[in-house]
């Protein structure tokens, strides 16, 4: 054994002399920052000191420029810290320098390259770009999930209240945040939480723990090899040995939550998204790529939110006056009635500034994720030899006097404007490999932020200040744990009361459901839950049309259900709508009394929730020779044309001289928006020429909540006894910044009155019958444009191309029982609108561009569980012009 160690240890001096000898022969013809000075290169030898390394790679900056060449091992590395090199990497040098180095842990535990983080640029990595940004990060999958985020909060704001007590208590804030992001991430990924009370004496929790410890551990080793390539046969103090261990038991602990799921298919998880979509393409979702994506939710998700929470709240408690006045927007914006939740983030614009602010003074990865050039490229007018590896050090940009006032101050008003130049702050990358997972981390930094600050009050440990040094690792972690004084603050309690208020008022509807008497001839129904009816039915990923087809399927086409108080009946045969739209079409002639109605709609005023009656008549007439009849759609047949004709030069330009891939979804809902608003006010709101105006971003933002606002099922609307209670804020966000909205748009049209818009007509009509066409009446009907006319028109543009995609020689059906546009008095009045802009739309794509499916594959036409039939996965397809299309154009 001796001999054999002696025999190992003259090898490794062997190779180190050959390291030297190689280095020293080395000749640099290329032009690099070396040339005119970089710091004393010593081979196989690198600074040992216990700065952190982004301090160190500063301080070599401001020595030596903002482009300089180092040396580790036999990697060369070019470090990038200014502005200005950094926009020149992600836009003239974007490609060469979209990959990254072939690291050990890559090949190890990111299996063999394949996963988003370790993949070589190329088909394979664009592919898992698509996918996690369609599948994983998208705002439709990350909504779906939102539940799982306001539980999870909601339990860490009970464990610091418990720990409170009556009074207050030291917290080590860390540990929770870890606890936290590890549970919301694995329950959207499989449905399990592995941190807390509940779970700690489990073993498949302590494997969980273990596992992701020696994770982070490998993952923060350098290894040999990597930085000098000669040593990668020999694996130096067994770290190879240990990373493939680990790989190995990760890899089976993947599997084993792929496994089950495969038994147990009715989670709502990522695990079994990505399961049904392996059975339709399972040459390319293999169980390695899923649990690639595993791996990357796991560790882009959770580490680094909990230091950007852990460092934010360090730096308010040494700025007191920003964290008194993050406290006052969250009580001004929300109140003490509910719990703050994501509608809320677009109303907390200081809560904004605060976590851009602490991304700048602390970014969660202070040295971006290294990049490595494909060939040689220039940077700054310097050489950038093929396979040298680039680091952006962004801690040293953030803190640049040249490029922030004042930098060291924690100073959030410097964001009121908005995040701003992102070659200057750039805490999530940039890009081709920025990183995927920016829109989850800001929704958990956010959500839990403003609770917190909502919840409790803050102070330091016996008034000491926090302790802002980090490690020196390549995370910027604190190298203090955060320790802090929570008390209660009096807005938790009054949210307890109105859970206890809550409890009573369900208390009351047991009883009065058990009291009701039935003794009407309803038709048949499935088994039904106390309290809450038949609701459980529709809980599941199953589109609820689906589930009721199949509640039709069992029990006939005329079914009685019960949604709370509700009583609801399912009608599924066109003989029964037959009888609803004929015999009793006055008696089922009115809508539901929800609370949108009331709120949203004008107190039941538009013609979309007014009950029916004279008012409702009068505006049906109205719409009908006013809004929609076919001399006023003629009249703004100009506004269709143009909008249609700018879509078709955006996709011709994507095009380019060949074919591009369209995610045709957003351009259809751009289009329907602004052919709406160009009708209804002149404006226009999607586009490159609106997007960095003011009130463009309103009106996104505000359509947006809207569309959140109406998919959310208000549980007054099933429980009517429940109304007088604000449930989680539902009514408090609905309708004000609307209304106001759309009365400044009435109010610039009273200024200028030249207008030829749908609202310059109706306030004409204002002035002879001031006292029917009231302000009211017009933004009512400025909302029911809106909402008829806009995103069920890209729908049906998008389904359309979907299926004729899928049905390349489409045959004609014949269409006798067909109503998509509704039936009877209240049908939809927009009908003949809706029609013009999918006829116009398809027919000019057909004219102009020729489609197929992306690689040949079928079209997904999976929808979503939504009330709408929205597709699951947005529409992308290969769009390659035709050969008169320029002219057509011109």
């Amino acid at each position: 054994m001796r001999t054999v160690a002696k025999i190992q240890d003259l090898l490794q001096y062997l190779i180190l002399l050959l390291v030297i000898v190689l280095q020293h022969a080395r000749k640099h013809r290329l032009k690099l920052r070396q040339a005119h000075g970089s710091p004393d290169s010593r081979p196989s030898s690198s600074p040992q000191t216990a700065k952190a390394i982004h301090r160190t790679l500063h301080d070599i900056s401001q020595k030596y420029g903002p482009i300089v060449t180092l040396k580790f091992g036999f990697r060369t590395v070019i470090i990038v810290a200014s502005p200005e090199a950094v926009e020149e990497c992600f836009t003239k040098n974007d490609i060469i320098l979209a990959n990254r180095p072939p690291f050990l842990n890559g090949k190890v535990l990111n299996y063999n390259f394949t996963t988003l983080a370790a993949a070589p640029y190329g088909d394979h990595w664009r592919n898992l770009r698509r996918l996690t940004a369609i599948e994983v990060f998208s705002a439709t999958r990350l909504n779906a999930f939102a539940s799982i985020r306001r539980e999870e909060v909601k339990n860490l704001l009970r464990r610091i209240h418990k720990m409170c007590g009556d009074g207050s208590a030291v917290i080590e804030l860390r540990t929770m945040l870890l606890d936290l992001n590890f549970n919301i991430m694995m329950r959207m990924v499989a449905g399990k939480k592995y941190y807390g009370e509940e779970v700690d004496g489990l073993e498949e929790s302590r494997r969980f723990k273990n596992m992701m410890q020696e994770f982070s551990e490998c993952t923060r080793v350098t290894n040999l090899g990597d930085l000098f390539p000669i040593l990668q046969c020999v694996d130096y103090d067994g770290f190879k040995n240990r990373m493939t261990q680990l790989g190995k038991r990760m890899d089976a602990f993947w599997q084993g939550l792929i496994d089950e799921h495969r038994v147990d298919k009715d989670r709502n998880t990522m695990v079994s998204h990505l399961l049904a979509l392996q059975e339709s393409e399972p040459e390319y979702y293999t169980d390695e790529i899923i649990k690639g994506i595993i791996l990357m939710m796991l560790v882009a998700g959770t580490k680094t939110s909990a230091m950007s929470l852990e460092w934010a709240f360090s730096n308010m408690l040494n700025n007191p006056h920003v964290l008194k006045k993050g406290m006052g927007e969250v009580d001004t914006q929300v109140g003490q009635d509910r719990l703050l939740d994501e509608p809320d983030f677009s109303n907390l614009h200081y809560i904004q500034c605060i976590i851009y602010e602490n991304l700048r003074l602390c970014p969660p990865a202070p040295l971006l994720v290294p990049h490595v050039a494909s060939e040689r490229c220039s940077l700054g007018g310097y050489d950038v030899p093929s396979g040298a590896m680039v680091l952006v050090n962004a801690w040293s940009i953030h803190r640049n006097p040249d490029v922030w006032e004042d930098p060291l101050s924690c100073k959030p008003e410097r964001f009121q404007n908005g995040r701003g130049d992102s070659y200057k702050l750039m805490p999530f990358g940039l890009g081709r490999r920025g990183c995927p997972g920016e829109a989850m981390a800001l929704r958990v930094i956010n959500l839990v932020m403003g609770q917190l600050l909502q919840c409790f009050e803050f102070t330091t440990v016996d008034g000491k200040e926090i302790d802002m040094t980090e490690t020196a690792a390549t995370l910027m972690v604190k190298i203090t744990p955060l320790e802090l004084i929570l008390s209660i603050s009096s807005k938790m309690e009054d949210f307890l009361q109105y859970s206890l208020l809550g409890g009573v008022f369900l208390l009351l509807v047991i009883v009065l459901q058990h009291a009701r008497k039935h003794r009407l001839k309803l038709p048949p129904s499935p088994p039904a839950r106390l309290i809450l009816g038949h609701l459980p039915l529709l809980k599941q990923p199953k589109a609820i049309h689906r589930t009721l087809h199949d509640i039709s399927q069992k029990y006939g086409p005329i079914v009685t259900l019960k949604f709370g108080f509700r009583t609801v009946i399912i009608v599924a045969s066109p003989e029964a709508v037959e009888e609803c739209f004929t015999k009793n079409d006055i008696i089922l002639a009115n809508r539901p009394p929800f609370l949108n109605g009331k709120v949203l709609n004008y107190n039941f005023t538009t013609l979309a929730a007014a009950p029916y009656g004279d008012h409702w008549r009068n505006l049906r007439r109205l719409t009908a020779i006013e809004v929609f009849s076919a001399t006023r759609l003629n009249a703004f047949a100009s506004i269709r044309r143009e909008e249609v004709k700018n879509l078709l030069r955006r996709i011709h330009k994507m095009c380019g001289d060949g074919s591009a891939v369209i995610e045709l979804r957003t351009m259809l809902l751009d289009l329907n928006f602004n052919i709406m608003m160009r009708m209804v006010a002149g404006k226009k709101y999607y586009g490159e020429e609106v997007d960095g105006l003011e009130e463009s971003r309103r009106f996104k933002n505000m359509m947006q909540e809207f569309s959140e606002c109406t998919r959310v099922t208000n549980l007054g609307d099933l429980f009517p006894i429940l109304q007088c209670v604000d449930y989680d804020g539902f009514k408090n966000r609905m309708g004000k910044r609307m209304d106001a909205f759309w009365q400044g748009l009435i109010d610039e049209h009273r200024v200028d009155k030249d207008r030829n818009t749908m609202v310059s007509h109706l306030l004409a009509l204002q002035e002879s019958e001031p006292e029917y066409y009231t302000d009211e009446i017009i933004k009512g009907i400025i909302l029911m444009m809106l909402v008829a006319g806009t995103k069920t028109s890209a729908m049906s543009l998008e389904w359309a191309f979907s299926n004729m995609l899928n049905n390349p020689h489409v045959l004609k059906k014949r269409m006798g029982e067909l109503m998509p546009f509704g039936l009877g008095r209240r049908g939809c009045p927009g009908e003949a609108m809706a029609l013009r802009v999918i006829n116009l739309v398809m027919g000019q794509l057909l004219q102009c561009f020729e489609f197929t499916t992306v690689d040949g594959k079928e079209i997904d036409m999976t929808e979503t569980a939504a009330t709408l039939m929205v597709k699951i996965t947005p529409l992308e397809l290969m769009c390659k012009a035709r050969p008169n299309t320029h002219n057509l154009l011109a």
